[in-house]
């Protein structure tokens, strides 16, 4: 063995040497022994004294440069061209490469070039169809009031005319009554200008640290607004406000530039809307303290009616002002019952019965997600009716200028995800409108114990959709403030009836009533016990409550401090993860 290894080295080595020669060889002749212009060989070729061959193929003379190879006799005594390997340079690419690049000119490129155009062109034909889909696909105002008319109720035969075409008339006339009311300089008191803030009027009590002027500016503001109120009703404004209650169906018009995308619409009228209700408000609660039990009833209408018109727009913020607008309505009402009963006898607590049977109106599950979802279908096919507007994604210099639609909080900047294409993008917002019309089907237990998951994939849309809770937590207070205020109205008017406060709820408002008033937080039924009134700070003989957003009965507790407010116990959870804190709501509560 060891003999065979000593004679296999020098052999393999041998043959080694022979192959790197013969490879150096043959690089001498491609590289240095071939014309420059035919690259025909030259190797063999006679040599003239001038150093000089002529190529045999093309005539062209070529000189032989001695430093790159030697001159060697043949046989017959004339010089022949023989490279010497070891005196040629080897050139910085071989000729190989050297074909190669020839060939990535020559096949490559234009080949890269010729598939580049052509899928550029692809996906500027792929432009031109997703921006004629989307522009057929853009539903515009059109669509939105469309969505809209599906949410009005059917007329009754009390009034044909549109709610929102009476409350522009209603508004020019209080416009008119105030040019003659307002004066150029207002009074001021302690430094403050004196202003009707018909907020001030039916406001709850102000906070125990309220300084002494700041409770004299509330006062002379909230007096200035009573004057206001007594010429309206005297010059017949609220007849031409309490004419929106007959007036079942109503959509707001809506001022979408043509070529805008919707979310750049502007709602004037919610500001105008908000003030109504403030003034509607102030109109009961002054009816209230007068004693006026019919005007109560008509106020208490009014406000529902203008509520109802709200919340059957298509846009979810006019649905959350109509909610607002019924909460505000509801709480007065029972505020005043338990500061003003002497105003509320059977007829009066009857008529409001009727009045919130008659105005109340309950949305869908799908609503207001559908309208949201047009709201921003109308946005998506706007940005992609133009190839400009997304030819390089989210990029794009067009879409940039215009980042306010998808991070209305940073204008200019795109928050994290890609655009997508008009497919995908619908299709998530199709996915998000049915998320969230599912949660709006859950018990709120259900919905606590569950991930709000719309706005989560990786698409620039899901930053255009507001989480659902806050929508869901007002739909949760509505139905709470509704059925405890309908149950409070059956109590108080067992009490007058019967001269005595019921033993029970189901005294009160009867097995059906006590199935369908229930507690939405809880799904059980109302909770109800009586009390000493001479224990109480209000002199209630009972406590109508519910369990709050804790879910669970505390036995009709609430925190003490005098700047507490009984609608904190409905909306006392920090997340939807944390328990809130152990208090419960309580109805007839003025605080």
């Amino acid at each position: 063995a060891s003999l065979i290894a000593i004679i296999a080295a020098p052999v393999a080595g041998f043959l080694t040497r022979d192959a790197l020669l013969r490879k150096r060889i043959r690089y001498v002749l491609r590289a240095r022994g071939i014309c420059l212009n035919c690259r025909y060989s030259l190797v063999g070729l006679p040599i003239g004294p001038d150093l000089m061959v002529t190529c045999p193929e093309c005539q062209t003379v070529c000189e032989v440069d001695e430093a790159m190879g030697e001159l060697s006799p043949a046989a017959d005594g004339a010089s022949r061209y023989t490279p010497n390997p070891s005196n040629v340079a080897k050139p910085w690419f071989s000729e190989t490469i050297r074909r190669r690049v020839r060939t990535l000119f020559r096949v490559v490129l234009p080949t890269m070039a010729m598939i580049a155009a052509v899928a550029w062109g692809g996906y500027e034909f792929f432009l031109w169809r997703q921006a004629k889909a989307a522009i057929a696909l853009k539903p515009g105002a059109a669509g939105l009031l469309a969505y809209a008319q599906t949410l009005q109720p059917a007329q009754d035969g009390r009034s044909d005319e549109d709610a929102w075409a009476l409350y522009t008339k209603a508004r020019a006339l209080q416009m008119k009554l105030d040019a003659h009311l307002v004066t150029s300089t207002p009074p001021k008191l302690h430094d403050e200008e004196i202003f009707a803030d018909y907020a001030a009027v039916y406001r709850l009590a102000p906070a125990a640290d309220t300084s002494a002027a700041d409770l004299a500016v509330r006062r002379a503001q909230a007096s200035e607004a009573e004057h206001y109120l007594k010429e309206y009703g005297e010059q017949g404004l609220w007849q031409a406000f309490d004419a929106l209650a007959d007036a079942r169906g109503g959509v707001i018009p809506l001022n979408l530039p043509t070529g805008s995308p919707a979310m750049t619409m502007l709602f004037p009228q919610l500001s105008e809307v908000q003030q109504s209700a403030s003034m509607l408000a102030a109109r009961m609660t002054v009816a209230a303290r007068g004693g006026d039990g019919a005007q109560v009833v008509a106020a208490y209408r009014t406000l529902l009616a203008l509520a109802r018109m709200t919340q059957m727009q298509p846009v979810p913020l006019e649905y959350l002002y109509g909610i607002g607008i019924e909460i505000l309505a509801q709480q007065c009402l029972r505020s005043l019952m338990l500061t003003c009963p002497d105003a509320f006898d059977v007829r009066t607590l009857q008529s409001i019965l009727a009045a919130a049977k008659e105005q109340q109106w309950t949305a869908p599950a799908t609503h207001p997600w559908e309208g949201e979802r047009l709201y921003n279908l109308d946005t998506v096919a706007w940005v992609f009716s133009s190839a400009s507007n997304v030819r390089f994604g989210k990029f794009s210099p067009a879409l940039r200028r215009r980042g306010g639609l998808f991070s209305p909080s940073s204008p200019g900047e795109l928050p994290e995800g890609s655009l997508g294409t008009l497919a995908g993008v619908k299709a998530e917002l199709d996915a998000i409108a049915a998320f969230k019309t599912k949660r709006a089907t859950m018990t709120i237990a259900d919905r606590y114990n569950s991930r709000d998951a719309s706005g989560s994939s990786n698409l620039l849309i899901s930053s255009m959709w507001a989480s659902s809770e806050p929508v869901l937590r007002m739909r949760d207070t509505l139905q709470m403030v509704r059925n405890g205020t309908s149950a409070m109205l059956l109590i108080e008017q067992f009490r007058r009836e019967n001269g005595r406060v019921p033993a029970s709820l189901t005294e009160a408002l009867g097995a059906e009533n006590e199935r369908a008033l229930i507690d939405p937080f809880s799904g059980n039924p109302l909770l109800y016990k009586t009390i000493d009134p001479t224990t109480d700070r209000l002199q209630r003989p009972y406590v109508l409550y519910g369990v709050g957003s804790d879910l669970f009965d505390n036995g009709g507790k609430t925190p003490q401090g005098s700047d507490y407010r009984n609608y904190f116990a409905l909306n006392n959870r920090a997340t939807a993860s944390l328990p809130a804190a152990p208090i419960d709501y309580i109805i007839n509560d003025d605080r």
